[in-house]
């Protein structure tokens, strides 16, 4: 991102950074989801609506993660680093990778 405008450095900075925080919220929320015991469907609930009930709740938080974890790959593979919300410089873990850019972008 060296030498972008101003105006698009800081909104594609932002968007990163909201993208990773929605990212460590979620694996946090996926966490608390799967280990609390929720109140359960009333005992008249057919048992193929509580099993669609449940599959469909699942399928949500593995969509979610899904495209969080595609913007991750697409931030990772063009080897650009920003700054979490202007407090610490987050850095890519993976060599830039033109070919995961292209599809991911």
């Amino acid at each position: 991102m060296p030498g972008e405008p101003g105006l698009r450095r800081f909104l594609v900075t932002l968007y990163k950074s909201i993208g990773l925080a929605a990212l460590l919220l979620i694996i946090i929320l996926m966490g608390w989801a799967f280990t609390v015991k929720r109140p359960g469907l009333p005992a008249d609930t057919p048992l193929w609506q509580v099993n669609l009930t449940h599959s469909v709740h699942a399928l949500l938080y593995m969509m979610i993660l899904i495209m969080l974890l595609m913007g991750l790959a697409a931030s990772a593979a063009t080897a650009s680093e920003f700054e979490f919300f202007g407090l610490f410089i987050v850095t890519n873990v993976i060599d830039e990778n033109k070919t995961v850019a292209t599809v991911t972008y």
